[in-house]
């Protein structure tokens, strides 16, 4: 059994997205159920030649509201609005579900959390811990995956995990901060990428160093 003084720690930072909602929800939500009452039309020949008829119809009952209101204002006022409902009702079904969809959208917002979090190599294993709590662990006391990957902005990136593994939840996922991938490294898949764990290049140098040792000595 390993003793803590055997153990390597690297202090990093676990990022993830979370949602929340704006001030603003209310106001988006309100839009979005306007915009689901909108009529709306198919995208076929026959879709089309109903819409357009309907275009008419708002033309004519406005122009009759507008007639039939003389100087009275608000009928008027009631005439021209449907007159200018012609000018974008009906809408096509995809545009209408498109923006019903991006005023739901509207009313979250993603932010980046950061939490204390840490690597920590024992002689026989990586552990990454969250606080706490043990996140994670892969053996490398035997065969394990060792790579390089090329993020945005070159970032460098390393994956950690069991050898033919394809699981994300048994990945250690490394952002090495102020280091430029390798030029022989692939280009990250970020869908890859569920738990990435940021810590700098110096910090983690004697980590790395012994993971490529290990690495080299069980492949």
């Amino acid at each position: 059994m390993p003793s803590p003084a055997d153990e390597l720690v690297v202090e990093a930072e676990l990022v993830s997205s979370e949602t929340s909602r704006r001030p603003t929800a209310p106001f988006y939500k309100a839009l979005a159920s306007i915009i689901a009452t909108f009529p709306s039309y198919k995208d076929s020949r026959s879709g089309r030649k109903n819409a357009k008829q309907l275009k008419i119809i708002f033309v004519v009952i406005g122009l009759i509201t507008l007639l039939a209101g003389r100087e009275v204002w608000p009928v008027i006022v009631c005439g021209v609005i449907l007159m200018s409902l012609a000018t974008f009702l009906p809408v096509e079904n995809l545009q209408k579900r498109t923006l019903v969809n991006r005023m739901r959208r509207a009313q979250t917002m993603e932010h980046e959390v950061r939490r204390p979090a840490r690597l920590v190599h024992d002689g026989r294993r990586l552990i990454l811990y969250d606080g706490d709590q043990r996140d994670r662990r892969v053996l490398t006391n035997r065969a394990f995956f060792l790579g390089h990957f090329r993020g945005e902005d070159d970032a460098h990136w390393v994956q950690i995990s069991p050898k033919g593994s394809g699981k994300k939840r048994e990945a250690i996922w490394v952002r090495l901060d102020g280091s430029q991938a390798p030029a022989d490294a692939q280009k990250l898949k970020e869908f890859r990428v569920d738990s990435p764990a940021y810590t700098s290049r110096s910090a983690a140098h004697e980590l790395l160093s012994l993971l490529e040792r290990e690495h080299l000595t069980y492949s």
